[in-house]
């Protein structure tokens, strides 16, 4: 496909119809049929329509199958099609009347009549008594048939297909596999008597000489499970493959992709890794795939690794999954994201346009300009989600582009986009009392869908209505907490904090759901609840805290200091430790705290405790600057003039013992 959307003829002005039989053929991993390739048809110069078939069950199968980022190419060109679909033509009486009336004898209650007339039912009962009647054209047949299901779509050359029949032969008649004939090649290549002119397996010859075999389509569909039954994938098949057949590395990739849909991950691995070492970009993302999200623990290196020469070789794919994996990282690889979602969005990817508008939009400082233009680009090439974000960039702007954001974010809205949603009841919120009734109105629409997000932002709306509609916001609160959305959870105990709750210990209770959650906020609050109003629990004060602590919550790290260093007995070496973390990221009270541990030291550190106190005070904390003040006043020999000044700041801010020490100091004068 890729190389007919380069050639020629198709890129002039004539209108064009592509059409695909069996759509499943030209799909991943057996052919490349991908969004990237629709959209070379699609931005010709002439109108093009691209039209595929594809049977019921193959539809169902293929869809069943694609949920993982192994078979993502599939899911993302069915999704972007218009789907029609023509019911059969048993439901249809006055079809079947007709049928009947033109075929009498040969229409059933069973089949269909397109299956009649091709003998399926015929051939298909043939084979299967052929598993007892005659073993051998069973094993051939069978051999064929997996050989489909192990993802190879070419006919199985002849020699392959004789030895693996014996190995079928030795599956379920083990005594027969040494007078194994290949007598019933011929038997299964002729029409049933009786039947249509199909048989169980057609002939033919390739270019080079080399003769191969074809299952009859029906039979590898009965096997696959088109009637509710599938036969059970056999992975020593597969196996008996790839140690036994000539393979090209795009065949060796297919079979890994087969066995990884049916849970054979070590063979998948396998397969995908020769394919991978031969230079196949399909085998290497695939690969790269496997190791970073089905083996466990991933295999995180290595999967990177494979992802890397799959992107650098150009598969957009890959490239966009490199850019997701690096956001992942702690810390994420910033820069390698935007390379890798830039390089995958310039080849045509809309999710990867989409991921890179986000990303620019939130870096520091964040790339507004680019941003706009790759969400724009999204929205132009379909992005379910685009719409919505773009509307929720621009509404953040300045006017008028802020009204263009929110009609995108109604348009969003309107169309079923629950982030849309959600985003455009917050922001009304936010832009005050007059847009409240329609901020309501949204996220009442999105919350009573189910939408916890919705559901939470709507119970701290009630809350800040006049008068709060108490009752109704911690309905929609408990809501939501108890679907599990750890923000609820922590808001709800919020609000029993302010509001009160019969129950007393209410808010002890979401405020440790939340911080099991691993809500960073959420451990900070149950800590300092813990701490100030739990008696007997410090320890458990302490643990919250410090997991808070250790991510980085410079309030945890503060209230931490202060909390070790006023225990019993004060542990001052961890006090000073959780006081600098905090101090050092610009934090007031951690600052003024720490100035006055080290001040009160023994032995004490008077220039750092200045210091600290220094940037505190000039932060404009007034108890840090009272007690700078104080600090100055008491050097050897004293800064009575630094210490006037430091008084008076905090006296303006209305600190009674700086306007004391004030006076004093004039009375010394």
């Amino acid at each position: 496909m890729a190389a007919l959307a380069e050639h020629t003829t198709v890129n002039d002005h004539q209108r064009l119809v592509v059409w695909l039989d069996d759509l499943h053929l030209y799909l991943p991993p057996s052919g490349d049929l991908t969004l990237s390739t629709l959209d070379r048809f699609t931005s010709r110069p002439g109108q093009t329509v691209v039209l595929a078939t594809l049977r019921t069950e193959q539809r169902d199968t293929l869809r069943k199958e694609a949920g993982g980022e192994l078979t993502r190419d599939q899911r993302l060109v069915m999704e972007s099609a218009t789907e029609i679909r023509l019911p059969s033509t048993r439901a249809n009486a006055g079809e079947q009347a007709r049928a009947r009336e033109a075929y009498p004898d040969d229409l059933d209650d069973a089949n269909g009549l397109g299956e009649v007339l091709a003998g399926a039912p015929t051939l298909l009962q043939i084979y299967r008594d052929a598993e007892d009647a005659n073993p051998d054209l069973f094993a051939t047949v069978r051999a064929a048939i997996d050989w489909q299901l192990c993802g190879l779509t070419a006919a199985i050359p002849e020699q392959d297909l004789l030895r693996l029949a014996r190995y079928e032969l030795g599956q379920f008649r083990p005594d027969l596999t040494s007078s194994f004939s290949a007598l019933p090649l011929s038997e299964a290549c002729r029409p049933a008597a009786g039947g249509g002119q199909a048989a169980l397996l057609s002939r033919s010859t390739t270019e080079d000489g080399t003769i191969g075999y074809q299952p009859f389509a029906y039979l590898v569909a009965e096997d696959a499970g088109q009637s509710g039954n599938p036969r059970p994938f056999d992975p020593g098949f597969a196996n008996e493959i790839l140690g036994t057949c000539k393979l090209s590395p795009s065949d060796r990739n297919s079979i890994g992709l087969a066995c990884y849909l049916r849970g054979e991950l070590d063979l998948a691995r396998r397969s995908f890794t020769s394919a991978a070492e031969d230079g196949n970009t399909a085998a290497q993302f695939n690969l790269g795939s496997l190791l970073l999200n089905d083996i466990r623990p991933p295999e995180l290196e290595e999967g990177r690794r494979w992802y890397e020469m799959a992107a650098e070789s150009g598969r957009p794919e890959a490239q966009y999954n490199l850019a997701a994996h690096l956001m992942e990282l702690n810390p994420p690889d910033l820069d390698g994201a935007l390379r890798w979602y830039t390089a995958a969005a310039e080849f045509g990817l809309p999710e990867a346009q989409f991921n890179l508008g986000l990303l620019m939009s939130r870096l520091d400082p964040p790339d507004l300009d680019g941003a706009e233009r790759w969400l724009r680009r999204a929205l132009e090439n379909g992005h379910k989600s685009a719409r919505g974000a773009l509307g929720l960039l621009l509404a953040q702007l300045d006017s008028p582009r802020s009204e263009q954001g929110f009609a995108l974010l109604r348009a969003a809205a309107k169309q079923g986009d629950e982030t849309a949603v959600q985003d455009l009841g917050v922001l009304l919120a936010q832009r005050g009392p007059s847009h409240f009734e329609e901020a309501r109105t949204w996220l009442t629409s999105a919350a009573e869908a189910g939408d916890s997000g919705a559901q939470r932002s709507l119970g701290v709306l009630l809350t800040m209505l006049n008068p709060p509609a108490l009752d109704e916001a911690r309905s929609w609160l408990t809501a939501a907490a108890e679907s599990g959305d750890v923000k609820a959870q922590l808001f709800l105990a919020m609000f029993y904090l302010r509001h009160g709750s019969a129950d007393p210990d209410e808010p002890t209770r979401w405020l440790t759901l939340a911080a099991e959650g691993g809500d960073v906020q959420a451990q900070y609050r149950l800590g300092l609840h813990l701490a100030e109003r739990e008696r007997g629990r410090g320890e458990e004060a302490r643990h919250w805290l410090v997991s808070a602590a250790e991510v980085g919550h410079t309030e945890a790290q503060s209230y931490l200091g202060v909390l070790l260093a006023n225990s019993d007995p004060p542990d001052l070496e961890a006090a000073q430790h959780w006081l600098e973390r905090a101090a050092k990221q610009g934090q007031t009270e951690a600052q003024r705290n720490l100035g006055i541990l080290l001040a009160q030291s023994v032995p004490s550190d008077f220039a750092a405790a200045r210091r600290f106190l220094t940037e505190a005070a000039e932060a404009g904390d007034s108890a840090a600057q009272y007690s700078l003040g104080v600090l100055l006043s008491n050097l050897a020999p004293p800064d009575l003039a630094g210490a006037r000044r430091w008084y008076e700041e905090a006296a303006r801010r209305g600190n009674l013992d700086a306007r004391h020490n004030l006076s004093l100091l004039r009375g010394h004068d």
